[in-house]
C-alpha cells in the first residue's frame, strides 16, 4: 500500500491538532509540546506576512528557532537557518 506524501509543516500541524500536549521538542532538558509550539509558530507566521519569498533566520538553536521556522513555513515562506559568526569571521563582513 503506498503512503501519501506528508511535509513536515503538515505532520506539525496534525500532532499539533491530534497530541496539542505531547513534547514536541526536548532542547537542553528544555522540552515545548505540540500545542504551545504550535501558537507560538502561528504567531510568528501571522507577523511575517510575506508568501513566495525566502527568510533568513538568525536564532541561537532552540524552540525560538523551531518556532520561526515552522512559523514561516506556516505563512507560506521558505525558511532558511543561517550560521551565527564566530571566531573565524570578520564580525565587520558578517
Amino acid at each position: 500500500m503506498e503512503h501519501p506524501v506528508q511535509t513536515v509543516l503538515g505532520a506539525f500541524q496534525k500532532n499539533a491538532e491530534r497530541a496539542p500536549d505531547h513534547c514536541a521538542i526536548s532542547f537542553y532538558g528544555a522540552r515545548i509540546n505540540y500545542g504551545a509550539l504550535a501558537a507560538r509558530a502561528a504567531m510568528l507566521g501571522a507577523a511575517i506576512g510575506r508568501r513566495d519569498c525566502v527568510v533568513l533566520i538568525f536564532l541561537v538553536q532552540g524552540s525560538g528557532a523551531i518556532a520561526a521556522f515552522m512559523g514561516l513555513m506556516w505563512a507560506g515562506a521558505v525558511p532558511s537557518f543561517m550560521p551565527l559568526p564566530s571566531a573565524k569571521q570578520d564580525p565587520d563582513l558578517y
